[in-house]
């Protein structure tokens, strides 16, 4: 297994990490009054103590552990069912929960609570196999296999990075997979006009009244209000992770052709988006959607973003 700072740095590599004890664990954090702490209180009571013998891989050269890119590989060629994006939420809490269980319920059954809304502050992408395949019962994937996981906060990442950097072999549903590399990626520059990529479909939805009951609707990106709710959702993620942001309004530009993609997620169908956006205006937002995932359930597996280009006035890098 190997560890690096970003794909482009390919000369340098950690050694199999060696824990004799666990590394993470919790302060003064009283669980009972968890609803009233936002994640900036919550990062001040979390207590890293490390063991005598063991690798840093929290920070290298200087990076913080907040978006990992992982190679999964395989005997041969995997079959998962078309939603398997429960097996992957599943498959993230319990290694994060292995390596620091205390964390792992926190995220789990709590969250940061800001209003009437709870985040966890941490999402994923879909898989990205070498191939893959349409079957019957699901979509066969041909190893290596990319999987990008990210946070603001680096105590998930880093109880994920020890999980995987300790076992040799992982279950996500009936397959099993062993972690071929781990790579840390670096942050972007946000300010300019970012275009993103998503990673992971994009959901958005507002409620609708039909009669007495309130239904939840989908809203597409050729939608204004779909655009609006993903702002104000950031500013919610700001506001749990203590954040000062601009009030001035992000503006989003949907670029070229978005495909709509239909999940089940625990019995409910949801309805995402997948495509590319021009984004610009507050860089600490921009940032957060990055790191937290845009839109609604992140922590599902939705709203995960990569950067294409930055263009900066009339430059682009």
């Amino acid at each position: 297994m190997r560890f690096s700072v970003s794909p482009q740095m390919e000369g340098e590599a950690f050694a199999e990490p060696k824990f004799s004890r666990q590394m993470f664990k919790f302060g003064k954090l009283d669980l009972r009054r968890k609803a009233q702490w936002n994640a900036k209180h919550f990062l001040a009571h979390l207590e890293i103590r490390p063991p005598k013998t063991y690798l840093t891989i929290s920070v290298w050269h200087g990076v913080m552990l907040m978006r990992l890119r992982v190679t999964w590989t395989a005997d041969g060629a995997i079959v998962l069912p078309w939603n398997y994006l429960h097996l992957l939420h599943g498959f993230l809490y319990a290694a994060i929960r292995k390596a620091s269980p205390k964390l792992g319920e926190f995220l789990h059954e709590q969250g940061f609570v800001v209003g009437s809304h709870r985040y966890k502050l941490v999402t994923f992408s879909l898989l990205f196999p070498k191939r893959s395949k349409a079957q019957k019962d699901g979509l066969e994937m041909t190893p290596p296999i990319l999987w990008w996981v990210s946070s603001p906060l680096p105590a998930p990442i880093e109880a994920l990075a020890m999980t995987l950097a300790t076992e040799t072999q992982f279950r996500i549903g009936k397959v099993h997979l062993m972690v071929e590399r781990i790579e840390v990626e670096e942050l972007p520059n946000f300010t300019g006009r970012c275009l993103f990529q998503t990673l992971s479909p994009i959901v958005a939805s507002t409620g609708v009244r039909k009669g007495e009951k309130l239904e939840h609707k989908f809203l597409s990106p050729s939608e204004p209000e779909f655009w609006r709710v993903v702002e104000m959702n950031l500013r919610r993620k700001a506001q749990a992770l203590g954040l000062k942001v601009s009030e001035e309004h992000l503006r989003f530009e949907p670029a070229g052709e978005w495909r709509s993609r239909l999940y089940e997620v625990q019995g409910t169908k949801v309805k995402g988006f997948e495509g590319r956006f021009w984004a610009n205006g507050d860089p600490e937002l921009l940032k957060v959607g990055y790191e937290a995932g845009f839109g609604e359930r992140n922590a599902q597996g939705f709203g995960m973003v990569k950067i294409q280009k930055i263009q900066l006035c009339c430059c682009e890098v």
